[in-house]
């Protein structure tokens, strides 16, 4: 699968954990997905470009405790705005988190310097 069909029912929207019960596109190339049980980001087209190469997902999904950081990045306002916090409050979570469970992310060697 090469992207989100927005146009199916959430229930068949197959991810990595499940059947999607919620699925949010937050800007092109990227969508919020939830299931049962857990969820994360789908990162495709042009929007996974801006994903360091050492960092990107080959299936474009990327699981919501760790490493929606690394897409999240990349997406400041966006995420900020879904998620309803000011883009710093959002920037200060997204670099704990990449700290965190991806050291190595080049944000984290950026904010640190």
């Amino acid at each position: 699968m090469t992207s989100v069909d927005m146009t199916k029912p959430f229930s068949r929207i197959q991810t990595p954990w499940g059947a999607a019960q919620t699925a949010k596109e937050i800007r092109p190339g990227v969508v919020i997905v939830t299931t049962a049980s857990h969820g994360g980001v789908r990162v495709t087209g042009d929007a996974k470009n801006k994903i360091p190469p050492a960092f990107r997902s080959p299936n474009g999904w990327y699981e919501e405790d760790c490493d929606w950081a690394i897409v999240a990045i990349e997406y400041v306002e966006d995420f900020a705005r879904e998620m309803g916090v000011a883009p710093e409050k959002m920037r200060a979570a997204i670099l704990r988190c990449l700290a965190t469970w991806n050291p190595g992310h080049p944000a984290v060697a950026e904010e640190a310097s």
